[in-house]
């Protein structure tokens, strides 16, 4: 059973991994792809707090597909 959006996230890139996860009207990115750059993000965002955890972070952007990697990013 599936109880929030990083499982859905893992479980949707191994079974479906070239399907599109989101779309804006210039770009798409796979459920693979998603997973990938939204980890990279949240390394990043790790790394930059220096492991301290329960910080906001606060994400401003426009509504695209980089608005779901920085909330994914976030959240890993």
């Amino acid at each position: 059973m599936i109880i929030n959006v990083l499982e859905y996230l893992e479980a949707s890139s191994k079974k479906s991994p070239d399907k599109i996860a989101f779309s804006d009207q210039n770009h798409y990115i796979t459920y693979a792809e998603l997973r990938t750059q939204a980890r990279v993000l949240g390394s990043a965002i790790s790394k930059t707090l220096s492991g301290k955890t329960k910080l906001p972070v606060v994400v401003i952007t426009k509504r695209e597909i980089s608005t779901i990697i920085s909330f994914l990013g976030v959240l890993l």
